[in-house]
């Protein structure tokens, strides 16, 4: 089994529409373990300021984005893309195959489902019936 860390790469840099500000694509840890979901580097990652380097922290597949991460897809992408303006439509497409590569075989743990697709049944609520005590005459 392999590693089912989340990281980023120097050769993963994409940048905003204004050309300055950037955000990475994403990869997963191609790392095998036995014992756990993530091997040993991606288990002492810490939130260092080099979003690229081995030691950044970028979460597991299996859950979103941490807000402190730069990949495509997470909160500073969004932020990004409204303050910087979204990258071209190529580098989109770029990111959303990584990101499908990336994250084939994985399934999101807390994965909320919208209102809208949560069905309710009418159901009929289930009345106990009421036993009365039988007191015996003294």
């Amino acid at each position: 089994m392999l590693c089912i860390g989340r990281i980023t790469k120097v050769d993963g840099i994409r940048h905003f529409h204004d050309g300055k500000h950037r955000f990475y694509l994403e990869y997963r840890c191609n790392k095998p373990v036995v014992t756990s979901d993530l091997c040993g580097r991606c288990t002492g990652r810490t939130t260092d300021k080099i979003q690229s380097s081995g030691k950044f922290n970028h979460g597991r597949m299996d859950q979103t984005i941490p807000d402190h991460s730069h990949i495509y897809g997470g909160t500073h992408y969004q932020a990004g893309c409204i303050a910087n303006g979204p990258p071209s439509t190529a580098a989109i497409q770029e990111a959303e195959e990584y990101h499908r590569i990336a994250s084939e075989g994985i399934v999101l743990q807390n994965t909320i489902v919208p209102i809208e697709d949560v069905i309710i049944e009418d159901i009929e609520p289930v009345v106990e019936p009421v036993i009365e005590p039988v007191i015996e005459p003294v």
